[in-house]
């Protein structure tokens, strides 16, 4: 059975996380968190979302964000995918570095 999709309201603020597989750690260094502050700036640009705020945990990360129009799954999807493939590049590695979807 297909998962319900999300219900996003644009004008609203949202407040979405994505957390580590199995809790996993998903930095291994300051320089890992500024490329993540690195595409997520890049990807607020391309939705014209307002960044509110965000906190970078060790297995996990939070945004809070009004988002528009522009749908949030794509805008984290694309986060989440592009830093993704930058971790296991780094750390030559295959499979999934998030658990489940953005939430």
């Amino acid at each position: 059975m297909p998962r319900k999709a999300r219900t996003t309201m644009p004008g609203h603020v949202h407040h979405v996380m994505s957390r580590g597989m199995e809790a996993r750690p998903i930095f291994r260094s300051h320089s890992d968190r500024d490329i993540l502050k690195s595409l997520i700036g890049k990807n607020i640009e391309k939705s014209g979302y307002l960044l509110y705020a965000w906190c970078f945990m060790d297995n996990h990360y939070h945004l809070v964000v009004r988002i528009n129009n522009y749908p949030l799954a794509m805008f984290m999807r694309s986060i989440n995918g592009q830093y993704a493939q930058y971790f296991r590049k780094c750390i030559k590695t295959r499979g999934y570095l998030f658990q489940d979807r953005s939430k």
